[in-house]
């Protein structure tokens, strides 16, 4: 006599003698089996119960292991597990001391590629002072203006946080990162991206993000206040909620 049917997400291994007898004693319903199907990886399925279950764990590890081997195996120089076995040990060897010399060569030209980007960066970085220290220098009334950041809270370390205020100087035509320290913590900061027109009419805070803050010159002359300010772009460098940005024209000493 078979058991009844389980449907397809639950198998026993049964014994007729065990299943067949009524449980009239407590000790026989706890010795018959109990094995469900838990899930299954590759279509091997996981079985859960109180018969032979280190022998299923084991062959359903070992099933695995060999699935994984599988799917992540590779063979020197793009061969593929047909053409690697049909070499020779001293070929293989040999396609294996190629490839091994063809790693090498990819390091090197990644190091040097590496480096040369670097060293392009540094050259761009240096004239761009050099740029920003010569529009400093020449610089007259209206094209330099100095921000006051404060109030609220900026993103730092992916939190929310108050910040000490900062204060800068911005040159028509400059871009800057400007840091925000946490308040009580200084190790805790964020560089945030701002930037002054080349017109020198408009300045943006946090100029990567999708709804960046863009501000007008109307009113720097004697300063004006802006806010609160929000940035609601989760994925931008600030993050702002409620900050307020003060702008003003620096003054200057006149030129002869």
């Amino acid at each position: 006599m078979r058991p009844p049917d389980q449907g397809p997400s639950v198998r026993r291994f049964w014994r007729p003698a065990l299943l067949d007898q009524p449980c009239s004693r407590r000790h026989d319903c706890a010795a018959r089996p109990r094995i469900v199907r838990t899930g299954g990886v590759n279509g091997l399925s996981v079985y859960s119960g109180d018969i032979y279950p280190p022998v299923m764990k084991s062959l359903w590890l070992s099933a695995l292991a060999a699935a994984l081997w599988v799917g992540c195996q590779s063979y020197p120089m793009g061969l593929s597990e047909a053409q690697w076995k049909a070499l020779s040990p001293e070929q293989q060897a040999d396609y294996t001391r190629q490839q091994s010399e063809l790693d090498e060569r990819r390091r090197v030209e990644r190091e040097a590629a590496e480096k040369q980007r670097q060293a392009e960066e540094s050259a761009r970085a240096a004239q761009e002072r050099q740029r920003t220290q010569l529009l400093y220098a020449f610089a007259r009334y209206g094209d330099v203006v100095t921000v006051t950041i404060q109030g609220g809270k900026v993103a730092i370390n992916g939190k929310h946080q108050f910040y000490e205020p900062v204060r800068f100087d911005l040159v028509r035509g400059e871009r800057k990162e400007v840091e925000f320290v946490q308040q009580g913590r200084s190790s805790s900061r964020n560089k945030v991206d701002v930037r002054l027109s080349e017109d020198g009419n408009t300045f943006y805070f946090d100029e990567s993000a999708r709804d960046r803050i863009s501000l007008l010159s109307t009113g720097w002359e004697q300063g004006k206040q802006h806010g609160p300010l929000d940035i609601r772009d989760g994925n931008s460098r600030s993050v702002a909620s409620a900050i307020t940005i003060h702008l003003k024209f620096k003054e200057l000493p006149r030129r002869r």
